[in-house]
């Protein structure tokens, strides 16, 4: 859930924080599953709830230090057993997979301009186009 909080704070948050009611909307999830989950990351220390200053009714949510640095262990640990992986490859077997990436991206994107959906997987069906 980390993962996906730092998401949706870089994408639709303001000042390195995002409303809880936003978080919810945002993961698509119920706002009682997610109040739990930051009440967990909360108790872990990886997140702060705050009251937001302009309206005391409102709860921001922020990421601590301790969850950017778990967040950056996890993304090292993933490009290191990535590397690993890559490195029991040929060179011509990489070549490849680079080679389809490209062309699955491509699929991606055009399938996502086909059902109106924009890069960050939201759809325009509400946008002014």
């Amino acid at each position: 859930m980390l993962e996906g909080l730092l998401h949706s704070i870089n994408c639709h948050g303001k000042g390195g924080a995002i409303y809880v009611s936003d978080l919810a909307r945002e993961i698509r999830q119920p706002l009682p599953a997610v109040s739990r989950g930051l009440r967990l990351m909360e108790q872990d220390g990886t997140v702060v709830r705050e009251p937001d200053p302009a309206d005391r009714r409102k709860t921001l949510v922020r990421v601590t230090p301790k969850g950017y640095e778990l967040c950056h262990q996890c993304e090292q640990a993933l490009r290191d057993y990535f590397a690993s992986v890559l490195a029991r490859l040929e060179p011509e077997q990489v070549a490849q997979m680079d080679a389809l990436r490209g062309a699955l991206m491509d699929a991606i994107l055009a399938e996502n301009a086909a059902r109106n959906i924009d890069p960050k997987g939201e759809t325009n069906h509400d946008k002014d186009l």
